[in-house]
Order: C-alpha cells, then structure tokens, then sequence
C-alpha cells in the first residue's frame, strides 16, 4: 500500500473533505489540527468531537491515490483545494 484516501464529515453542517496521505491516517489527522486550509479552520471551529473520519480507499501508486482522490471528490460532490468546503 503506498497510501489511503479518506473523509473527513462535519457532524453539524454535514460538510466533507476528501484527502490523501502517504503516512498514517492518524498522523495526517493531527496535521489538521495545526494546519491554515479550511478544512483546519472548521475543525478549530466545531471541534474534533463533531467530525469523523473514515478510510474511503487504499492506493498502491502516487498515480493511483491522485486519480481516486479526484474520483471521490468528484463522487461525494465535495470542494476541495482552496475551497470554502467546511467553512
């Protein structure tokens, strides 16, 4: 496995980010706690009790978890980069 696409779902507005990493999930998740996107930005906001997080895909190339990145972007009808997504 080279990597995992996940989502992470605001409880109380039922807004989602798709998002990859090549290290683990829980590594990645406590990157958004410190990170200025705003995905980080609705985390602060809300608070990591109103979010889940769940492991959508997992990808054996750097081609592959880019192309299933977009596909479940596109797929969820989610807004990611530089988007308002969560906000």
């Amino acid at each position: 496995m080279y990597g995992i696409i996940y989502k992470l779902t605001c409880l109380i507005n039922s807004k989602a980010y798709v998002g990859q990493t090549t290290r683990t999930l829980e590594k990645r998740i406590e990157q958004h706690k410190y990170g200025n996107l705003y995905v980080d930005r609705a985390i602060r906001k809300y608070g990591w009790e109103n979010f889940t997080v769940e492991i959508l895909e997992e990808c054996d190339t750097r081609e592959q978890l880019n192309e299933r990145e977009r596909y479940w972007i596109a797929h969820l009808n989610c807004k990611n980069r530089c988007s308002q997504t969560l906000k």
